[in-house]
């Protein structure tokens, strides 16, 4: 977004939603050039989805924030390996029992969201 939208757009929000928007904005555009275009193409490609399963992300992703900075790593770890398998190697991943020891139950259903949006995303 260019500087004099960005500024217009931050002006229109409340001091409290503009400085979170302000801290987000630094941090994308710290991101090295090959992160931030990664993230362009998954942010395009959630808009595609249906509104229902936007809604879903979204549900999912409030789950995954409200883990413990050490889980929630470790499920960053293996979202980021589910996103290199193919559908049937993430079914495999999700039923193995190295899977089921490694996630609690919580953490299990967070992945298995995260794996069913990656089928739906186009």
């Amino acid at each position: 977004m260019p500087q004099d939208q960005r500024k217009r757009t931050l002006e229109t929000l409340p001091p409290d939603r503009r400085k979170q928007a302000e801290m987000r904005m630094q941090r994308l555009d710290a991101l090295p050039a090959d992160e931030r275009e990664a993230l362009q193409r998954r942010y395009e490609a959630f808009q595609k989805l249906p509104s229902e399963h936007q809604q879903r992300a979204r549900d999912m992703f409030q789950q995954f924030n409200a883990l413990d900075d050490n889980r929630r790593a470790k499920v960053q770890s293996e979202m980021d390996s589910l996103r290199t398998l193919s559908q049937t190697e993430r079914l495999d991943r999700l039923k193995s029992q190295q899977f089921k020891k490694k996630f609690n139950r919580n953490e299990q259903s967070i992945l298995s969201d995260y794996s069913a949006l990656l089928d739906e995303t186009p």
